[in-house]
């Protein structure tokens, strides 16, 4: 099994050629693109090592680029720290409201105060453009480290408690993430770490668990984003059902798309798939996954019910909340560090499969006959 097979692939590879109602892989911006574009955003550099200015900010280098922003590694002059500068697009920026949107989220993610939530350490509009400033963190994100092969169960369980008790953080401040999956959970070493550290070097057992990118800059509907041309931009297969119906969602609808990450983590599937838009949406109205036992030996039964329990279509069927989640992951740990699991050695033993489905970062076409989905309004 290639180890490149426990993660879905990043979504930086070039466009495939494909027909309608099949899943593609958007195209890497252009360097030309985006050369310009930080041209249009950024004050003139001083220095040769600079790309240029953000207020007080000395832009050093672009850490990436998506549809809807980009985040650019950057020093606080007036602080005297680097920073992780998100800055929105200007074309999504141009819609009705999304400006507001993008900072009015910024602001409530900026007033959690919590270790496994990313700090923002301002929010605001320099040249026209919005902006937050957050720590810059040293590690991997969960999707990169899935890709260097299967995490243990224990390795698991504690992960998914910490993004749970982060979620219970945000969810009692009124704030729902709705894009809960691996390349939004960070794992990182700390502050004191060299930002030249492999990240290879990540202990995984030790690494602090960080959620980031609550829903900011994104268009201003919650529910899957269709575009002009039918098509669906984002990841579908970490959402809950209402969500994915366009429905209104709260913290029980991160609760489903934690359930997702855990079996995906678990057995290196997703548990709903497939190659379009609506084969998705109707495998999470309709399809129930495989249990994780059977796709990976050593996974505790306590484990495989409760993530059962979060893959609940019915949101009323699902845990209370995001701390009873903690609770329950905490207690199954327990279990686990009382009778020694031996964690990656066993993963591995028991062959886990190696087909996984397309990145998450994907654009999906829609079929011409099934172009739209109605959006609840």
């Amino acid at each position: 099994m290639s180890k490149s097979s426990w993660a879905t692939r990043a979504g930086s590879d070039a466009l495939s050629q494909a027909g309608p109602g099949t899943v593609t892989e958007p195209a890497a911006p252009q360097a030309n693109d985006t050369s310009d574009l930080l041209k249009s955003i950024l004050s003139p550099p001083v220095l040769a090592n600079e790309l240029g200015w953000l207020g007080h900010y000395k832009v050093e280098r672009l850490l990436g680029r998506g549809g809807m922003g980009m985040v650019l590694l950057a020093q606080d002059t007036h602080l005297q720290r680097p920073v992780a500068l998100k800055i929105m697009l200007p074309d999504l920026a141009s819609r009705p409201g999304a400006r507001e949107r993008f900072l009015r989220e910024a602001r409530a993610v900026a007033a959690l105060r919590d270790e496994r939530i990313v700090v923002i350490y301002q929010v605001g509009q320099e040249r026209d453009v919005p902006y937050l400033a957050m720590e810059y963190l040293h590690g991997q994100s969960l999707e990169e480290r899935m890709r260097a092969g299967p995490l243990s169960i224990t390795e698991i369980v504690r992960i998914g408690g910490e993004i749970a008790k982060g979620l219970a953080v945000a969810h009692q401040a009124g704030v729902i993430h709705r894009d809960v999956k691996p390349g939004n959970i960070f794992l990182t070493r700390g502050a004191v770490a060299s930002r030249d550290d492999p990240a290879s070097s990540l202990d995984t057992a030790a690494a602090m668990v960080k959620i980031l990118d609550f829903g900011l800059a994104r268009p201003v509907t919650d529910d899957l984003r269709l575009t002009g041309s039918g098509q669906f931009v984002g990841t579908p297969y970490f959402v809950s059902p209402e969500q994915a119906r366009g429905q209104t969602v709260d913290a029980r609808s991160d609760l489903f798309s934690l359930g997702v990450v855990l079996y995906n983590l678990c057995t290196g599937k997703l548990p709903f798939a497939g190659d379009s838009v609506m084969a998705v949406l109707t495998a999470l109205a309709v399809d129930t996954p495989p249990a994780m036992g059977e796709l990976r030996a050593d996974v505790p039964a306590s484990l495989e019910a409760l993530v059962g329990r979060l893959l609940e279509k019915d949101a009323e069927k699902r845990p209370a909340s995001a701390l009873a989640v903690a609770a329950a992951l905490e207690k199954i740990g327990a279990a686990l560090s009382a009778l020694g699991d031996t964690g990656v050695q066993r993963a591995t033993a028991v062959g886990l499969p190696a087909v996984m489905p397309p990145a998450p970062a994907a654009t999906i076409a829609a079929p011409p006959t099934e172009s739209r989905v109605p959006r609840k309004r």
